[in-house]
C-alpha cells in the first residue's frame, strides 16, 4: 500500500511519532510526505525500525517545503538511481521491488506558479 500525506509539518517529535505509527498501522509499504518543514541540515535523526529507507528532501532557506519518502522494511525495495530536489520539492526514486523495475515519485508542487514549476 502507497499512502501519501501532507503532514504539514514534522518538527513535533510527538506529531511526528504519530505519523509514523499511523503509517505503519495503516499498512503503509511505500509512505510519501510532504510539506516536512524541516531546514537543510536541521533534520532529526530518524531511526524507524520499521521504515529504515528514509529519503529526505528539505530547502536549506525555506520551511515551507520538505518531502520525504519511507519505505517499509517488508518491501524489499533495491534503490539503483535517485534523484533529490535542492528546494525541497521532490525525490524520485529509481530501483527494483523483486525482479520489478520501478520509480517512486514524491512531489510537493507550489500553490502558485505551478506551471513553471512543472517545465
Amino acid at each position: 500500500m502507497v499512502i501519501s500525506y501532507n503532514v504539514n509539518g514534522l518538527n513535533e517529535p510527538i506529531k511526528r511519532s504519530q505519523i509514523f505509527r499511523q503509517c505503519n498501522k495503516l499498512g503503509g509499504k511505500i509512505v510519501l510526505l510532504q510539506e516536512t518543514h524541516f531546514k537543510e541540515g536541521h533534520t532529526p535523526h530518524l531511526s524507524l525500525r520499521h521504515y529504515p529507507q528514509i529519503y529526505t528532501s528539505n530547502n536549506p532557506q525555506k520551511k515551507a517545503t520538505g518531502v520525504m519518502t519511507l519505505i517499509h522494511k517488508d518491501l524489499p525495495f533495491q534503490l539503483r538511481e535517485k534523484l533529490i530536489d535542492e528546494e525541497g520539492r521532490f525525490i524520485f526514486l529509481k530501483g527494483q521491488i523483486a525482479k520489478m523495475k520501478v520509480t517512486i515519485t514524491n512531489v510537493y508542487a507550489p500553490n502558485q506558479a505551478q506551471l513553471p514549476f512543472l517545465h
